[in-house]
C-alpha cells in the first residue's frame, strides 16, 4: 500500500463513499430532471423508459399476483423482485415504474457502491478504492458524452438505459453480480470456505434467473475454480447455481416444451434463429468481419491504453482479483459488442453490470492521480460510444435531399426518408402486392395478375434493385413469406415453397374459387398459418372451409383449423407469441364505425377453433342485418379497426434502424374508394403499453398541413386512431388515392412498402 493511501483513513474513506453516493444521486436527477434530454420522460418523473420491457415485466408480475400463468418471454427473476410492491398495493403500471425506479436508483445503487468498494479495498487498496467509487458514480455521465459526440439522437434514445433509475433487469442484474464477487471472493479468503461458494453460487443462480445472459459471471468464476484445481468446490459452487436456476427450467417446459427453450426463441423468435443455432452464430460472425475495422480499433486502443495498463496495475497487487476482473468485463464486453450485435440499442444498457469493472480497472490505472485516471477515461468512453452509435445505425447514410432515389411525395413520420426502390406502372395496379424480406436483403414480391414472384437483390446504396422473375405461372401468388432459407408463396388453391432454386408443392388443395383470393401467410418458424377468404361478400357458406384460418407443419403437412368466421383474412402475422389475423367489415356499413377488426390468437391457446362471427355478427358484437345469431359465443377483436379502412398486411418491426419502433407491429390499411370519406391509405405502427394502445401513423403525414400532432391514443368505440387521416386524404397526402398493399422490413430494420400503382418504397432514417 502506497504512502498517500495508507494517510487516506477508514472515515476518510467513508466520507468519499457518501459522496460518491450523493454524487449518483446528483447524476440521477440530472437524468431524471432532464437536465439530460430524455426521449421518453414524463415531466421530472423517474420515468426513463420507452414502453417496452418494463411493460412485460409489469405484467408478468401481475400474472403471479393475481396466480395466472400466461407464456411470457421474460426470466423469472424481475418480475418475482416485484412482487413485494405489488402486495404493498401498488398494482397500477403508472404507479410501479417511477416508484421501482427510484428504489433501485436511489437505494440499491448505493449499496451497488458500498460492495465495488469492499473489493476495491480487497484488490487495490483504499485510495483506489475510493477514487473507483467516484468513477462509478460518474459513468453514466461519460457513456453520454462519448455517445452525444458521434450520434446526438442515438444518445437521446440511449439516456434511457445509462443509469439504474430505470424499471429494467439491468440495476437487479448490476447488484447481484456484485453480491455474488463478494461472497466468491470472501470463499477464497477464508481458504475456498464451502459456506461462502454455496452462497455465491444460489446468488449467481438468482442473477442468471434475473437476466439469462448473466451466465457469464458464474461461467467466469467456475473457471477460476478449475484454474485453482478445485473440482469438489466448483461442485459445492455449481449446485446452488443449478437450484436457483430450476424454476426457471420448470417454467420453460411447462410452457415451451423444454427446460432449455426460453420465451425469447418462442414468442419473439430473438435472438433469430435461437442463441445457439448455427445460422445465428454465423450471422454473428459475419456482422463482426464486416465491422472489424471499427472494432479492431476498439480493441486495440483498449489493449493498449487505460484498461491494459489498469490490468497490469491489479496484477502486480492481486493476481487472481485481476483474473476475476479482466474476465467479468472482457465476458460481457465481448458477448454483447459481437455475439449480441442484433440486440438493438442494447450495448451500453447491457454493460451494466459490468461498469463498476470497468472503474475498478480505470481506478487502478497508475498511482492515485484523479486528473490522470479521468482523462483515460474519457478516452476510453469516447471510443466506447463511437462503437456503440456505429453498431446501433443500420449504415452510413446521406442526408436524405442527397439521396437520388428520395422522394418529397408521399410524405412520412418524422426521422424517416421516403425512397423509390422501383415503379413499374406498365404492370398494372399489382405489379408488387405481397412483400417478405430474405435473410440476405433481397426483397421478395408477388405480382399476383401475372401468375410471378419477383426478386430484387440489393443495390450499390443497399436498396432492392434490379428486379428478376424468379418464379413463373403461378395462380394469383397473393401471400409470402421468409422462413429459414427458404420462400413460401400461397397461390390459389396451392402452398409452394422456393429454396436453393428448387420449387415444390406443400399443398394442392387450399380451399378456393370465387370471393375473396386465399392469402394471407405466416410462420412462427413451426408451422405455416394461411388465410382463405370467404366466397362472396355476406351471404351464408360453408364456414368450416371458407373464411377461416388454416394452419400446417413446415412440409405441409398435419392440416388443422384455427380459426372461422372472417371474411377477409389477408394480413397475418406472428406477433408476441400470438397470431394476429387483420380482417375488414361487409360493404353497406359505412355510417357505422369500428367494425374492421385486428384479431389476436395466442399460440399457446389454438388448440381450440376461434369463431369471429363472420357473416353473422359484427365486430362490435351485433348481429348482423335481420341474423338472429347469438353473438355472445364469438371472439371479439382485439382492437377494432375504422369501418373499410381494410386491412392488408402485418409484420413485427425488427431492426436498428428505427430503435423506438422495435417490436411494434406494422399494419397495412389498404382503405375503400367507395366511402366518401376514405378510411385507411396508411401504413400505421402499432405501440402497446401496458394499459392503452398507441397507433402512429407512418405515412400519411404532412408536415405543412399539421406540424407534428402526438401519437393519438387509440379509441376502442370507433376504431379510429388518427385525427388527421380523412383530411389528409382529399389533400393528396400518403398513398390516397392508391392503396397500399404490402409491407416487409430488411435485416437492417428498412422498411418496405408497396401500392397500387405499380410502385415500391422504402423507408430509411433521415441521416
Amino acid at each position: 500500500m502506497s504512502e498517500r493511501e495508507e494517510r487516506l483513513t477508514t472515515n476518510q474513506y467513508r466520507l468519499v463513499l457518501a459522496c460518491a453516493v450523493l454524487l449518483h444521486w446528483i447524476v440521477v436527477a440530472a437524468f431524471v430532471l432532464e437536465v439530460i434530454p430524455q426521449d421518453y420522460n414524463r415531466d421530472g418523473q423517474f420515468w426513463l423508459h420507452q414502453g417496452g420491457d418494463e411493460i412485460g415485466y409489469h405484467n408478468f408480475a401481475q400474472d403471479f399476483y393475481y396466480g395466472k400463468f400466461y407464456p411470457n418471454k421474460y426470466p423469472l427473476g424481475f418480475p418475482l423482485l416485484l412482487l413485494p410492491f405489488l402486495w404493498l398495493g401498488v398494482l397500477r403500471y403508472d404507479d410501479l415504474v417511477p416508484l421501482v425506479s427510484a428504489f433501485w436508483s436511489l437505494a440499491m445503487f448505493p449499496l451497488g457502491l458500498w460492495l465495488t468498494g469492499w473489493l476495491g479495498q480487497r484488490w487495490l487498496g483504499r485510495g483506489r478504492a475510493a477514487l473507483a467509487l467516484i468513477l462509478l458514480a460518474l459513468l453514466p455521465l461519460f457513456v453520454y458524452a462519448g455517445l452525444a459526440v458521434f450520434n446526438p439522437t442515438l444518445a437521446e434514445l440511449s439516456a434511457v438505459k445509462l443509469t439504474w433509475a430505470q424499471m429494467y433487469a439491468d440495476g437487479p442484474a448490476a447488484l447481484f453480480t456484485l453480491l455474488a464477487l463478494a461472497a466468491f471472493w470472501r470463499a477464497y479468503e477464508a481458504n475456498w470456505h464451502w459456506g461462502w461458494l454455496g452462497l455465491s453460487g444460489a446468488l449467481c443462480g438468482a442473477l442468471v434467473l434475473i437476466r439469462f445472459s448473466a451466465i457469464i459471471t458464474p461461467a467466469g468464476l467456475a473457471l477460476i475454480l478449475l484454474w485453482q484445481r478445485q473440482p469438489l468446490r466448483l461442485l459445492a459452487f455449481g449446485l446452488p447455481t443449478l437450484l436457483m436456476f430450476i424454476p426457471q427450467m420448470a417454467y420453460n417446459a411447462a410452457t415451451f416444451g423444454s427446460p432449455l427453450v426460453t420465451g425469447y426463441t418462442v414468442l419473439d423468435n430473438l435472438p433469430p434463429h435461437g442463441l445457439f443455432h448455427i445460422l445465428y452464430l454465423s450471422e454473428a460472425v459475419a456482422r463482426l468481419v464486416d465491422r472489424a475495422p471499427l472494432l479492431l480499433l476498439l480493441g486495440l486502443s483498449l489493449s493498449s491504453g487505460a484498461l491494459t495498463l489498469g490490468l497490469r496495475g491489479l496484477w502486480r497487487k492481486e493476481r487472481l482479483g485481476a483474473v476475476l476482473i479482466g474476465l467479468w468485463l472482457l465476458g460481457y464486453a465481448s458477448f454483447y459488442a459481437t455475439y449480441y450485435y442484433s440486440w438493438s440499442g442494447g450495448l451500453v444498457r447491457f454493460l451494466v453490470p459490468a461498469m463498476p469493472a470497468l472503474a475498478l480497472l480505470l481506478a487502478a490505472v497508475g498511482q492515485v492521480r484523479i486528473g490522470r485516471n479521468l482523462s483515460a477515461l474519457m478516452v476510453v468512453f469516447g471510443l466506447i460510444g463511437a462503437t456503440h452509435a456505429q453498431m446501433n445505425v443500420s449504415d452510413d447514410l446521406p442526408p436524405c435531399e442527397k439521396r437520388p432515389a428520395s422522394l418529397d411525395y408521399p410524405r412520412a413520420a418524422l426521422g424517416m426518408c421516403v425512397e423509390l426502390v422501383a415503379i413499374e406502372p406498365q404492370a398494372g395496379a399489382l405489379a408488387f402486392a405481397a412483400l417478405a424480406v430474405g435473410d440476405d436483403g433481397t426483397l421478395y414480391a408477388a405480382r399476383p395478375l401475372a401468375g410471378q414472384v419477383w426478386a430484387l437483390t440489393p443495390g450499390d446504396d443497399g436498396l432492392p434493385a434490379n428486379p428478376t422473375l424468379l418464379i413463373n405461372d403461378l395462380t394469383l401468388p397473393n401471400a409470402l413469406t421468409f422462413v429459414d432459407g427458404a420462400l413460401y408463396v400461397v397461390a390459389s388453391d396451392s402452398l409452394w415453397r422456393w429454396r436453393a432454386g428448387e420449387l415444390t408443392r406443400l399443398v394442392d388443395d387450399l380451399p378456393s374459387g370465387p370471393g375473396f383470393w386465399t392469402g394471407g401467410l405466416a410462420s412462427d418458424g413451426r408451422r405455416l398459418f394461411v388465410g382463405i377468404g370467404a366466397p362472396c361478400d355476406s351471404c351464408p357458406f360453408d364456414r368450416q372451409t371458407r373464411g377461416v384460418v388454416l394452419s400446417y407443419d413446415m412440409e405441409g403437412r398435419d392440416k388443422q383449423l384455427v380459426a372461422r368466421g372472417l371474411r377477409h383474412p389477408q394480413a397475418l402475422a406472428i406477433h408476441q407469441g400470438a397470431l394476429w389475423i387483420g380482417d375488414s367489415a361487409r360493404q353497406g356499413l359505412r355510417r357505422q364505425v369500428g367494425l374492421d377488426e385486428l384479431n389476436r390468437l395466442l399460440l399457446s391457446s389454438l388448440g381450440q377453433v376461434a369463431d369471429f362471427g363472420f357473416p353473422r355478427c359484427l365486430a362490435d358484437g351485433r348481429a348482423d342485418g335481420d341474423s338472429q345469431a347469438d353473438c355472445e359465443a364469438t371472439l371479439p377483436p382485439a382492437y377494432r379497426l375504422a369501418t373499410h379502412s381494410q386491412p392488408l398486411a402485418m409484420t413485427t418491426y425488427r431492426g436498428e434502424a428505427f430503435p423506438t419502433m422495435q417490436g411494434d407491429l406494422l399494419l397495412v390499411l389498404g382503405g375503400d374508394l367507395a366511402r366518401p370519406n376514405p378510411n385507411g391509405y396508411q401504413l400505421v405502427r402499432i405501440e402497446e403499453r401496458s394499459d392503452s394502445v398507441v397507433f402512429h401513423s407512418l405515412i400519411p403525414f404532412d408536415g405543412a398541413i399539421t406540424g407534428w400532432p402526438p401519437p393519438v391514443t387509440y379509441n376502442p368505440e370507433t376504431g379510429y386512431f388518427d385525427y388527421w387521416a380523412n383530411y389528409l386524404s382529399t389533400q393528396r397526402a400518403g398513398f390516397y388515392p392508391h392503396s397500399p398493399l404490402g409491407v416487409a422490413v430488411s435485416p437492417q430494420g428498412w422498411i418496405y412498402v408497396s401500392s397500387s400503382n405499380g410502385v415500391l418504397l422504402a423507408l430509411r432514417p433521415i441521416d
